[in-house]
């Protein structure tokens, strides 16, 4: 590995681009650590670490004195005027990705040629401040954008989620029950009940990142650059954060299968269907001893569910006129998802057999004028990255029903 340490004297010679660039360097190292690194790179990496960690709060404090406003003397008087706060210099906590990005770059600075890389955020314990404004805005944007047709994020919301500190984890699947409890007359031999050995697994926490390119002029205005990352950007990296849990429960080794065969006419299917799905919830409580908690469903068969109607023309699920709500079957919430395969219905305990879990950091937002033609266009990339991966603990605890037969596709 090439790699030649620095002291804290020479990080304090380096200008502001150089310093960023110095720091994603030695982070990306310390994050993944080449497999040819010496013993003495990784000390000297350890001890950069150090120092990034005293620069950064110098060098925040340089910035905060920067733009603190002095006090002001009345000239020939000699009299002192206290310097007062306007509102909007009042100082406050980032609520959002978005503004925690916008603070950042304000905080930082920048230049027609820029690479920024903020730290990464969380809601719950970060500590950065942002000002009402980053630099006054010279261009106008509409922000009344109308958006493309969006995927809800509701299957995240069915999953338990856990942060580490690191990047792999290893956790453990219980074996199978073996035995059975059973009655014994007086000295004879007990039945033995017990679980066999667990399975270790070993899951890496992957990089899940979504881009987007703008107008490198949106950086100039702070309120359209926010809207931009908590809208846009944040929802591509959640349908790319969705599509993998879908994808990566579905392949988990374990889980339950199911098929429901049907041969109904269209006025029948959705009780062939429903019926499927209380079997699934019945097989999730059997088989892995937690009752189930969520049903993910394609908008095809959710269709079929509900424009079911008895022989008499009344609709099973309720009529047409109703007022919405939060879709449901057999009690259970419902999350639609056109991610899911056609066809399919995943019943399970996700709350208590499966976790996303996620690297404690949380989201890190990048932009750079550099990528591919960026710099030629005026252009701007951002990109959102998060590390995490599913953990599914109890395989048994999901069913993966596929309904075949029938017009499920009407």
């Amino acid at each position: 590995m090439d790699f030649k340490p620095m002291d804290a004297r020479a990080y304090r010679s380096l200008n502001a681009d150089q310093y960023e660039t110095r720091r994603s360097m030695v982070l990306s190292l310390a994050e993944e650590l080449p497999e040819d690194a010496t013993e003495e790179q990784i000390r000297s990496i350890d001890e950069e670490l150090n120092y990034i960690k005293s620069e950064d709060a110098r060098r925040d404090s340089m910035t905060e004195l920067r733009n603190h406003k002095a006090v002001e003397v009345i000239s020939g008087a000699g009299k002192v005027v206290a310097s007062t706060k306007s509102e909007g210099e009042e100082r406050k906590a980032p609520t959002t990705l978005g503004d925690h990005f916008a603070a950042y770059v304000k905080e930082r600075g920048h230049e027609k040629s820029f690479h920024i890389v903020a730290p990464a955020f969380r809601t719950y314990s970060d500590t950065l401040v942002t000002p009402s404004s980053i630099v006054p805005a010279i261009t106008t944007y509409d922000k009344n954008i109308v958006t493309a047709p969006r995927v809800p994020m509701n299957v995240l919301d069915l999953l338990n989620r856990e942060v580490i500190e690191g990047n792999t984890l290893v956790y453990f699947v219980e074996g199978a029950l073996e035995g059975a409890p059973a009655v014994t007359n007086e000295a004879a031999a007990k039945p033995q009940v017990h679980f066999a050995d667990p399975t270790a697994k070993t899951v890496t926490l992957q990089k899940i990142a979504a881009f987007i390119k703008e107008s490198d002029e949106v950086i100039d205005d702070a309120q359209f650059l926010v809207s931009v990352i908590n809208g846009r950007l944040v929802y591509e990296l959640n349908y790319v954060r969705q599509a993998t849990v879908i994808s990566e429960l579905l392949a988990t080794t374990g889980i339950q299968k199911a098929t429901w065969p049907s041969t109904a006419t269209f006025t029948d299917l959705s009780l062939d269907i429903a019926d499927a799905v209380a079997d699934a919830i019945a097989d999730v409580q059997e088989q892995s001893g937690y009752a189930a908690d969520g049903i993910v469903i394609t908008p095809a068969l959710w269709k079929q569910l509900r424009t079911g109607h008895l022989n008499s023309g009344e609709y099973i699920g309720g009529g047409y006129f109703e007022q919405g709500a939060a879709p449901t079957l057999w009690g259970l919430p419902v999350a639609v998802s056109s991610q899911l395969t056609s066809g399919h219905i995943l019943v399970g305990a996700f709350g208590t057999c499966a976790s996303l879990v996620s690297k404690a950091e949380g989201v890190t937002v990048e932009s750079t004028n550099t990528d591919q033609d960026d710099f030629v266009k005026n252009l701007m990339t951002i990109r959102a990255e998060v590390r995490e991966r599913l953990a599914v603990r109890r395989p048994a605890g999901f069913v993966d029903l596929t309904v075949s037969g029938g017009d499920i596709s009407a």
